[in-house]
């Protein structure tokens, strides 16, 4: 049974596919004689990446079974999606503010006198200042500037400075990529090369995001990589197209948006282990063979951001801290490489396109073929040149070289 427009909708949001259900049909039990079930009416559906299995055998003919069991899933989908969420939101939220006292001047009483450090800072005002930047700087909960912190957030460690030799070979690595003086795309590949040798990552991802807001649908265009053979660069494409992002991702835009600086973060702190293994997007990770990695966010204006990903195969350890500090400095320190070489318009139209045509126009960025993306993508041909055709009237380009030229070279299709 083909769903209907609205709960095609509503399991697009979901990022369920059709394909990640296993559908077994059984013969209902009733009474027997001559109403005996002689059909499999009897429909059970699980969702394979979650596990969530729904059964229904409220009607006698399978197909309307299949489509209620469908429903049924859906919302058992649904109910699970909103009460992680909750759970988050408790998980992350602020503490209740503790009851102020009440003011003793308002009262009619007298009021307390001064402290003896109030005093002080009241005759003598630098002094006063001083001592509160001294008291700062004592503080236990003063952080260290490299914003990646545990979630939940937590007293932050005191920080370990890095060996010589680690700051060393930053520098060098940096050096290199300055006097190289290769274009935009050269000095990226060199620098991301260079550090997914110093932390030990095994593929790599630099890309723009054109749309980044918490609790929105981010957004990729122009995806650079290394690393990732064809295949596991589709499923990690796939996985950067995937509903589950909104929320995995909110926490993370939240904080650099609020900072309006760079942020990173490791896989421990976007979501808890198991909630992410039953995620739909999981698929994708699985078929990408993604395990540890490491985001990098920096914004490049109110709406766009630089995004970089650092990536390990699924069975290898996680990030030390020391590894996650070493990228985030080094990024830190190539502001040029962040701005620069974009699409003019910083690819502002590209959120207006359907999240499928999206993934084919970064395909086609990438260079690939329209029977390259079809087989990727398990699609026709047809279905992929309809794409084709709607991304190139979007852009007002006639052919995949100029579509190629206006990313690379031009504005994005805005002249």
């Amino acid at each position: 049974m083909k769903p209907d427009d609205a709960l095609r909708a509503r399991m697009e949001k979901l990022g369920l596919r059709e394909s990640d259900l296993r559908i077994l049909c059984t013969r209902a039990s009733g009474p027997g004689g001559q109403h005996v079930n002689k059909v499999s009416t009897a429909v059970e559906i699980t969702h394979v990446p979650s596990g969530v299995t729904v059964t229904c055998s409220d009607s006698r003919s399978q197909h309307t079974n299949r489509g209620l069991a469908l429903l049924r899933l859906v919302e058992k989908l649904e109910q699970q999606r909103a009460e992680a969420a909750q759970a988050r939101r408790r998980q992350t939220s602020p503490p209740a503010r503790p009851p102020q006292p009440r003011d003793q001047a308002q009262d009619g009483r007298e009021q307390a006198p001064p402290r003896r450090d109030e005093e002080t800072a009241q005759s003598c005002p630098r002094l006063g200042r001083a001592s509160n930047a001294q008291r700062l700087r004592n503080s236990p909960i003063a952080g260290p500037p490299f914003p990646c912190h545990n979630r939940p957030r937590m007293r932050p460690e005191p920080e370990s400075p890095l060996a010589e030799s680690d700051v060393r070979s930053m520098i060098r690595l940096v050096g290199e990529v300055v006097a190289s003086r290769s274009d935009h795309a050269g000095m990226k590949r060199l620098l991301m090369d260079g550090l997914c040798r110093l932390v030990g990552a095994d593929a790599w991802v630099w890309c723009l995001g054109c749309e980044m807001e918490p609790g929105k649908m981010p957004v990729y265009l122009s995806m650079a990589h290394g690393g990732f053979d064809e295949e596991r660069y589709a499923g990690m494409l796939r996985a950067a197209a995937h509903p589950d992002l909104v929320w995995i991702s909110e926490e993370m835009i939240r904080d650099m948006r609020r900072k309006n600086s760079q942020v990173t973060r490791q896989r421990e702190q976007f979501a808890d282990e198991n909630e992410l293994a039953v995620a739909g997007i999981a698929t994708h990770m699985r078929e990408a063979d993604i395990g540890p990695f490491l985001i990098v966010m920096r914004p490049i204006d109110g709406r766009s951001v630089s995004t970089l990903g650092l990536y390990r195969r699924a069975a290898d350890p996680a990030f030390t801290e020391r590894e996650c500090r070493i990228a985030h400095i080094v990024l830190s320190e190539v502001s040029w490489l962040h701005e620069q070489g974009w699409p003019e318009d910083r690819g502002s139209t590209v959120p207006k396109l359907s999240p499928r045509r999206q993934l084919v126009l970064n395909l086609l960025l990438e260079g690939r073929s329209r029977k390259a993306i079809a087989s990727e993508l398990n699609l026709s041909e047809n279905t992929i040149a309809g794409y084709q055709k709607d991304i190139y009237s979007h852009f007002k380009v006639s052919s995949h070289a100029a579509l190629m030229h206006r990313f690379r070279h031009g504005d994005g299709g805005e002249r």
